[in-house]
């Protein structure tokens, strides 16, 4: 066993009200605060992923059916030149 290290006490506030003066002065501009230009906000990385989700299956989805009508075209084909 080490030797024990004395926690430190708790000697409270010298002054609360200065203390609490502090704390509001620093949370001053971070809450509720309104952007400082709203054009030019980060976009969510929510939303992004929500765009980026969406534009994947569009892409695969269009492929299907680019895929499904070249596979009909081909089968229906022969059939129109032998005729």
């Amino acid at each position: 066993m080490g030797r024990k290290i004395p926690a430190k006490k708790h000697r409270g506030v010298k002054d609360p009200l200065i203390q609490q003066a502090k704390r509001l002065k620093e949370l001053k501009g971070k809450i509720n605060a309104p952007p400082n230009d709203p054009d030019d906000q980060p976009v969510p990385k929510s939303l992004t992923r929500l765009f980026a989700f969406e534009h994947s299956s569009n892409i695969e989805h269009s492929e299907n059916i680019k895929t499904a009508t070249l596979t009909l075209a081909a089968a229906a084909a022969p059939s129109l030149v032998k005729m």
